[in-house]
C-alpha cells in the first residue's frame, strides 16, 4: 500500500468497500481521484476518508467484519459555559412566548373577521333588491328629477361619425 495515494483496490481494502462502490463514487464526482497514465486511479487518503469512513486494519468484530472509526465532521464541544446555557434557555422561553402570543392574536384577528363577515351577510339581506325600470332613460339621472339647466330643444347626437379632418378643421 503506498503512502501517498491509494489504488482502487488499496482504497476499498482501507474502508471495507467494494471497488465498485469506490468506483461509482468517483464517476458520480462524491470522491475526486486522479487517472493515471494506464486507466488506474489514484486517491488521495484525505479525499477518502472525507467520503467513507476509514476502517482499524488491526481491529475486527468477533465474527471477522472490519470495525469502522468513529469520526465527527468537526469536534464536539462539550464545555460550554453554564451561564451560555442559561442565557440560552432564557431565549427560548422569551421566543415560545411570543410565539404563544403570535398565535392568540391571529385566533383573535380570526374571530373578528368571522364576525364582520357574518355582519356584512345580515345587513346585504337587508338592503332592498336593485330594481332597474326598462323605461328608463339612461341620460337621465337614478333619481327622476329633470337635470338642471337642460334644454329641450337639443338635438340627439348624431349616431354617425364625422372624419378626423372634419372634426379637426369643423
Amino acid at each position: 500500500m503506498s503512502t501517498t495515494r491509494y489504488t482502487l483496490g488499496e482504497a476499498a481494502r482501507v474502508t471495507g468497500k467494494n471497488k465498485t462502490t469506490i468506483q461509482r463514487a468517483i464517476k458520480s464526482g462524491r470522491l475526486s481521484a486522479v487517472v493515471n497514465e494506464d486507466g488506474s486511479y489514484s486517491i488521495e487518503p484525505v479525499e477518502l476518508s472525507r467520503v467513507f469512513p476509514l476502517v482499524h486494519l488491526d481491529q475486527h468484530a468477533f465474527d471477522g467484519t472490519p470495525v469502522a472509526l468513529q469520526q465527527y465532521a468537526t469536534p464536539r464541544n462539550d464545555s460550554a459555559q453554564p451561564s451560555d446555557m442559561a442565557l440560552l434557555g432564557e431565549r427560548l422561553r422569551n421566543h415560545e412566548e411570543k410565539i404563544r402570543d403570535l398565535e392568540q392574536q391571529l385566533d383573535d384577528t380570526r374571530q373578528q373577521r368571522d364576525r364582520w363577515q357574518e355582519e356584512a351577510a345580515y345587513l346585504r339581506k337587508l338592503l332592498p333588491a336593485p330594481t332597474v325600470s326598462p323605461l328608463a332613460d339612461p341620460a337621465t339621472p337614478a333619481t327622476g328629477a329633470p337635470q338642471p339647466f337642460a334644454s329641450t330643444a337639443q338635438e340627439a347626437p348624431s349616431t354617425a361619425r364625422r372624419p378626423w379632418w372634419k372634426r379637426l378643421f369643423g
